[in-house]
Parts: C-alpha cells; sequence; structure tokens
C-alpha cells in the first residue's frame, strides 16, 4: 500500500540500500565475496546511486587505497557491458589520489566496455587537460550530497552562485 501512494517509495529505498552497502564494501579492508561485487556493479549501474556514492568518496576521512583496492577487484568482475560505471569510478579514485597513470588505464578500460559513458569522457578530458584531482574533490565538497542523491531539483538543493575560477559547473555526467 505504501508504494501505490507513493510510487517512487520503493526505488528511493533501494537508492539508499545500496549506497549505504556500497560505502560499506567499498571502504571495508574485508575481502569481498561474488556477491559484493555484483550487488556494486549493479548499484553503480544507477547514476542517483553513483553519483552519491561518488560525493561520499569524495569526502576527507575516506582511504583512497582501500577503496581502490576494492573497485579494482569489482571491475575484474564485472561483465562486459557492465564495467563502464565501476571502471569509472575506480579512475576518479585513483585520479583524486593522485594516480593518473592507473586513472587512465581504469578510463581506457571504461570507454571499451562502454565509448558513449559520458561520465568517462569526461574524466578522461579532465586528465588530458591537465585538471588538478582538487578540482573534482572540492566540487563534490561543495555540492549538497542530496544534488547528487536526488538530481538537480531536489528540495533542499542549494545553487552555488559562481564555481570556482576557472572552473564550470556542468550538470552530473550520465
Amino acid at each position: 500500500l505504501e508504494n501505490m501512494a507513493h510510487p517512487g517509495a520503493g526505488i528511493e529505498r533501494w537508492r539508499d540500500q545500496e549506497i549505504s552497502h556500497i560505502n560499506h564494501v567499498l571502504t571495508s579492508s574485508d575481502t569481498l565475496r561474488s556477491e559484493d561485487c555484483a550487488r556494486v556493479i549493479e548499484g553503480l549501474d544507477d547514476i542517483r546511486v553513483r553519483d552519491t556514492v561518488l560525493w561520499d568518496l569524495a569526502q576527507p576521512d575516506v582511504d583512497s587505497h582501500t577503496v581502490s583496492a576494492s573497485l579494482a577487484q569489482v571491475v575484474r568482475t564485472a561483465p562486459e557491458g557492465r564495467v563502464a560505471p565501476a571502471a569509472t569510478t575506480l579512475a576518479i579514485q585513483q585520479w583524486t589520489a593522485g594516480d593518473g597513470a592507473r586513472a587512465n588505464v581504469a578510463l581506457d578500460r571504461a570507454l571499451a566496455d562502454n565509448p558513449d559513458y559520458s561520465l568517462a569522457g569526461l574524466v578522461e578530458t579532465s586528465l588530458h587537460s591537465g585538471l588538478p584531482p582538487a578540482t573534482w574533490r572540492d566540487l563534490m565538497r561543495s555540492m549538497p550530497r542530496e544534488t547528487c542523491r536526488h538530481g538537480q531539483n531536489a528540495p533542499s538543493t542549494v545553487v552555488v552562485d559562481s564555481p570556482p575560477v576557472g572552473v564550470e559547473s556542468p550538470p552530473l555526467a550520465r
């Protein structure tokens, strides 16, 4: 009955559960089970889940080495056609940790899997243009988490009048 009154409630509840689970799996030093990898792959296919996880991973208390190791395992287990979201997330983690070479390898993997995956193209352009990794972290941290979770029209979204100098403020990539 609750889902009939609020048709989107089921998907929103699923997204919240997936975000929580993915964040736990990626930041834990535990060995990933195949079920965990499959769930991360499925969750990152959803743009709202992916963008919120990216926001969470951009926060200062995240151990990027643990996250990168976990994401690398997820990418290795991802079936063809489902690699791009996890590989792009891995690329962003590696880029923001200062490892541009490995970020490029992950981007190559993402774009080989899906040449039209726009977030991978955006990150690739950022890397090849020499954009400092801190730019990604600063942009993500300046954006309310709710914008990533619910989109630009989220009720609690705060509009930033001007982005940092030299940076355009594009909408979240799909």
